[in-house]
């Protein structure tokens, strides 16, 4: 019978520290901006108070779960167990960069499709959606949960400039852009010379005038986030831990299948403090 003791000890004592900054740097750029904090979290809420002008206003969300579920061969554990550790790595690797991938995909969704899900964190396009409330309170009730959204017909560096000034107006600094395709494209044909920057975490993009604009194939079509990532925390009541059973295991067998699984998990919720420091350029059609 096959043990799984030594595996099970090596994804908790070596492998969680290694995951933990690959799923925290390395899985989505804007992520890997923002600022992670416990603070603010009570019990299975955020409570998070803000002042403007010259009042507190508290700002509300439920902690949502994020799982990641990592497959391991009954191979690689068998050789874990005759040949030690660095074999079981080496077979591992392969199986972890798959569950990277997937996280990498994601986290893209939760960010920025505009299908939403009520078990995701709050995205990128739920600032934006001002049809809705946020973090408890009606669009309606202060101009701070209001977003900049600028609609053209044609994208072009006046418009980019008047939403970065918008921003700023407003006490906000644009530090981070994202852009669906087509707009990476138009982008990309009205400029001769092209910047490239490299950002936190081995992440490579465009750079207009200094400030990342990053591609995400999550993106709506015709779409440009100028975003202030410093308005921006992810509030967690931990970090990723491994989710463990009553006797303290974490693989489990996957039924009719040579592999066993171990799930990671973490609880918390994006809050942004300040949407009318973000803006949106929308590409319309023209009639």
């Amino acid at each position: 019978m096959i043990t799984t003791y030594n595996a099970e000890n090596s994804l908790k004592s070596i492998y969680l520290s290694v995951i933990t900054d690959l799923l925290n740097t390395q899985t989505n750029p804007l992520l890997t901006k923002i600022e992670k904090t416990s603070n603010d979290v009570w019990g299975i809420e955020i409570r998070k108070a803000i002042e403007h002008n010259g009042k507190y206003i508290q700002l509300v969300s439920t902690l949502k779960n994020f799982y990641g579920q990592v497959e391991i061969s009954e191979k690689a554990i068998r050789v874990f167990n005759n040949n030690g550790i660095v074999n079981f790595m080496n077979l591992a690797n392969d199986e972890f960069e798959k569950f990277l991938s997937q996280a990498r995909n994601d986290f893209s969704r939760m960010l920025f499709s505009e299908e939403r899900d009520s078990k995701w964190l709050t995205g990128i396009a739920d600032i934006f959606d001002i049809t809705k409330p946020l973090y408890g309170h009606e669009r309606s009730e202060l101009p701070l949960f209001m977003p900049i959204i600028k609609e053209v017909t044609e994208l072009n560096d006046i418009a980019i400039e008047q939403a970065i000034d918008e921003v700023e107006l407003n006490g906000g600094k644009v530090d981070f852009i994202a852009v669906s395709r087509d707009v990476k494209y138009a982008y990309v044909e009205q400029h001769k010379i092209i910047d490239i920057m490299q950002l936190n975490g081995g992440f490579k993009t465009l750079s207009h005038n200094g400030i990342p604009m990053v591609f995400d194939k999550s993106i709506p079509q015709g779409t440009m986030y100028l975003l202030d990532t410093s308005k921006f925390a992810l509030h967690q009541l931990c970090d990723w831990e491994w989710l463990e059973d009553e006797c303290g295991r974490i693989l489990r067998k996957t039924p009719n299948k040579d592999t066993y699984t171990a799930t990671l998990v973490k609880y918390g919720d994006l809050i942004c403090e300040a949407p009318n420091c973000q803006a949106m350029i929308k590409l319309t059609k023209n009639n």
